[in-house]
């Protein structure tokens, strides 16, 4: 008994002082990496360096969708509807227009402005603005992005003339 005791122990002792070999070795071979030294021509490796300037900024009428502030304005004349009923409501079956397009926007559909055929996506309005003219006929006046989305810069309703 006493001799496993003993065995153990010199086990245990040499576990000990090989780890503790492994461990300084393991810290003295670390290496970090180095840069590789300067090539010492003044091109470097991508050409010759130059001091431009960078190119002039493009002015936008919004930054998030960075078109260019030349974009024709257009004053249009249709009705306030709805991206997911366009001009025929269907989704609400005893609504009005306008019933229908404030229940479509409540479901995530975006304001378009009707024009004969054509459906142009309303932005740059507040939606309190644009709900007020639901199913409405209304002037709208701003710039034409990518021929089909309209950039508000000002709404007003029209009188609907009686028949």
């Amino acid at each position: 008994m006493r001799q496993s005791a003993h065995i153990i122990a010199g086990w245990g002792l040499g576990l000990a002082l090989l780890l503790g070999v492994m461990m300084a070795q393991s810290g003295s071979s670390v290496e970090t990496p180095s840069v590789p030294p300067h090539s010492g021509n003044a091109a470097g490796p991508n050409g010759p360096r130059v001091n431009t300037p960078p190119p002039p900024a493009r002015k936008t009428t919004n930054p998030v969708n960075n078109q260019e502030d030349n974009s024709p304005k257009r004053t249009l004349t249709g009705i306030v509807s709805d991206s997911y009923c366009g001009r025929h409501h269907y989704l609400l079956s005893n609504a009005n227009e306008a019933e229908c397009t404030r229940y479509c926007i409540a479901h995530q559909a975006r304001y378009v402005l009707v024009v004969g055929d054509r459906l142009y996506a309303l932005q740059n309005r507040p939606g309190h603005v644009l709900d007020t003219l639901a199913g409405r006929k209304a002037r709208v006046n701003g710039a034409l992005i990518g021929g089909n989305v309209l950039e508000v810069d000002m709404v007003e309703p029209l009188q609907s003339q009686a028949k």
